[in-house]
């Protein structure tokens, strides 16, 4: 089986994310809920973008307008 040629890439940025952010969370002493808290705020923020996006490209067939202009 052939990985694809993205997949170590992906895997290390994964491992440097994961150090980053947990080096974040005992810097500052934060608590899991705490963690977590910021984990959601930054998934739901950038999933609203991406979904935006997409819209606005099915819509229009380009990211730059907005989704519910004409």
């Amino acid at each position: 089986m052939k990985l694809h040629e993205r997949f170590f890439k992906v895997q290390m940025a994964s491992a440097e994310l994961s150090k980053a952010f947990l080096n974040i969370i005992k810097e500052n002493e934060l608590t899991d809920g705490e963690a977590l808290k910021i984990v959601a705020e930054f998934s739901s923020s950038w999933v609203h973008g991406v979904a935006k996006n997409m819209v606005r490209k099915e819509r229009h067939g380009d990211e730059d307008k907005e989704g519910d202009l004409e």
